[in-house]
């Protein structure tokens, strides 16, 4: 896993208002379709990560585990975030895959069309 480069990577999806954080806003961002990657960090509790992952798996978004997620997006304390762009998930998963084939949900399947 090249969890530097996916820390960078999702620092400035962040800063390009590409990501939400959060329980509250990542459930309503997956409700709504307009997610195409949902991350967590690994300390996370068992009780969120499975509520979560279980939204993920509803409404089709892959999920994957990014150590440090929090600090890359600016918000230390956040365990839970939903990328927005569909090419930001792509090359994250990309990122959080390489060396690492135990991760859940497959690539970036999203129907929905990028509005950019």
């Amino acid at each position: 896993m090249n969890s530097d480069a996916a820390c960078g990577l999702l620092g400035l999806a962040a800063r390009a208002g590409e990501v939400v954080s959060g329980m509250d806003a990542g459930l309503e961002t997956l409700k709504k379709k307009k997610a195409f990657l949902a991350l967590t960090d690994p300390v996370i509790s068992p009780e969120s990560l499975e509520k979560f992952r279980a939204a993920c798996a509803e409404a089709g978004v892959p999920h994957r585990q990014c150590p440090g997620m929090g600090r890359a997006i600016g918000k230390p304390g956040r365990k839970i975030a939903v990328v927005t762009q569909r090419g930001f998930a792509q090359r994250l998963v990309e990122l959080l895959q390489m060396g690492n084939d135990t991760e859940h949900g497959g690539g970036v399947k999203h129907d929905k069309t990028d509005e950019a």
